[in-house]
């Protein structure tokens, strides 16, 4: 983990200094569907785009430090150098309890834009 910013921080409840510098697992977050059944490493956004599937977008439950569990859209994109390789990979998080699950039209054109 080379960036925790301020949003998710409140987010997740966890500190930049217990965060930063870990190695990334789906175990860092505790990732589970949106059923709060455990999602399995290779089911994770972020192990899907380094397997080469591109950008993925999925609902997924988190568990913040304080034992509660929020249901977030998490985006997983490929940063790739001008060769093409992978150099890592950045998560967007956006909480759907506070969105109530949607957004404007708009929203969702430029989502699609800014993934493409």
């Amino acid at each position: 983990v080379l960036v925790w910013n301020r949003s998710l921080q409140n987010l997740t409840g966890q500190t930049t200094s217990q965060v930063l510098g870990s190695r990334w697992s789906s175990g860092l977050l505790k990732y589970a569907d949106l059923q709060g059944q455990p999602l399995n490493e290779s089911d994770c956004p972020m192990h899907q785009v380094v397997q080469g599937m591109g950008p993925v977008v999925r609902e997924v439950q988190l568990s913040r430090a304080d034992g509660r569990n929020l249901n977030v859209e998490l985006q997983a994109l490929p940063i790739h150098d001008e060769s093409g390789h992978l150099l890592g990979v950045v998560e967007i998080y956006r909480d759907l309890t506070r969105s109530g699950h949607r957004r404007p039209q708009e929203l969702r054109e430029l989502k699609n834009a800014a993934t493409r």
